[in-house]
Parts: structure tokens; C-alpha cells; sequence
């Protein structure tokens, strides 16, 4: 049997958690990720994630990585960019008053 060798990676406020798993070569990323967690620190990956990407391009669960490739668990962001950009603008307002 053939198998690759991945990174299932998460970055959370606190920390981020990286594991290394060798999977069969026709494994799909939910199939990797759920190899990644019964590996040691796999326990630390989180359960809820928005997406998954690979070197961050989106993908599906079913999209079958490449020997080598980091997967990458995406988080819901904390706030709205657009939001944190009008309250950094807000705040140098104020700041000149």
C-alpha cells in the first residue's frame, strides 16, 4: 500500500497545533484530519472549523492532498475586517481630538 505523508494544522488565539500523519495515498482531507486526531496531539485539533484549505486554498472534504501538503483548519474570524478597520479609524479620530 502506498502511502503520503501530510500536516493537519490549526491556529487558534492561543497557540496553534500541528500534526505530522502518514495516510494511504487515496486518502481525502476529511480522511486525513480524523487520522490526525487519533495520532498523539491530535486531541488538541479543533472540532469546530469553517473550512479547510490546503497552503490556503479553499477546499472540499472530499479533495484528496498530495504527498507533502499542509491541511489547514480555518477558524470563523473574530471580527469582520471591514468592522475592525472602522474601529482602528475610529479610535485615531478620537485620538486627534
Amino acid at each position: 500500500m502506498t502511502v503520503k505523508c501530510c500536516q493537519v494544522v490549526a491556529a487558534q488565539p492561543d497557540a496553534a497545533c500541528l500534526v505530522s500523519v502518514s495516510v494511504p495515498a487515496a486518502a481525502n482531507v476529511s480522511q486525513v484530519i480524523e487520522l490526525a486526531r487519533q495520532s498523539p496531539g491530535g486531541d488538541r485539533l479543533p472540532q469546530d472549523f469553517t473550512a479547510i484549505a490546503i497552503f490556503g486554498q479553499v477546499v472540499d472534504a472530499d479533495h484528496v492532498p498530495a504527498d507533502g501538503d499542509r491541511v489547514e483548519l480555518l477558524r470563523p474570524l473574530a471580527l469582520d475586517p471591514r468592522e475592525q478597520r472602522r474601529r482602528r479609524v475610529l479610535a485615531g479620530r478620537r485620538r486627534r481630538r
